[in-house]
């Protein structure tokens, strides 16, 4: 994934920074949220899952607030109350929850390969809404070349020789037991 990453952001300057140490760091607890997804799904109501997790995130939220902003100034407006509504239901709810309900009817490994997609989708949304300036991404050979090999590896995962005849398998299994 390193390598198609590498091309989708046009290249890597290979020098190592907080930027890089908290992406890798992202990367790594989302492997553990859909660990843990994958756990507690099997036992418990994936809708309720889902809420319990908005509530840690809008109360995490506020103390990191508390913690590293409180006191600076907050200006509330049209288009602030706007992006928290679209990020908050959209972004966080819908999506979270979302995804809590559906990985109740799949694997971990499939979870994990669908989320492989989403750099390829935000660079082609970067292409098509503007920033606030009015400019968007430009598509490029790295850049393609990135897309291409992320979602490669993606089919290749997904059709490996073998694959059905070993889930087959575990479904005669599971119909014995």
């Amino acid at each position: 994934m390193l390598l198609q990453v590498y091309f989708l952001s046009g290249g890597l300057n290979f020098n190592f920074n907080i930027g890089d140490f908290l992406t890798f760091l992202c990367s790594i607890c989302w492997a553990l949220q859909i660990i843990f997804i994958d756990k507690f799904n099997q036992n418990e109501d994936a809708s309720l899952l889902a809420i319990i997790q908005m509530y840690f995130i809008g109360i995490a939220g506020a103390l990191f607030w508390i913690a590293f902003d409180a006191g600076k100034p907050v200006i509330i407006n049209g288009t602030s109350a706007i992006i928290l509504l679209i990020t908050g239901v959209l972004g966080s709810a819908l999506a979270f929850g979302g995804q809590t309900i559906a990985q109740k009817d799949t694997t971990p490994t499939h979870t994990a390969l669908i989320f492989t997609a989403e750099p390829v989708f935000a660079g082609l949304f970067a292409m098509i809404i503007p920033d606030a300036a009015g400019n968007t991404e430009t598509l490029t050979i790295t850049k393609t070349i990135g897309c291409v090999l992320i979602l490669a590896g993606m089919l290749v995962s997904e059709l490996k020789p073998g694959k059905k005849e070993n889930k087959k398998q575990v479904e005669l299994n599971d119909g014995q037991v």
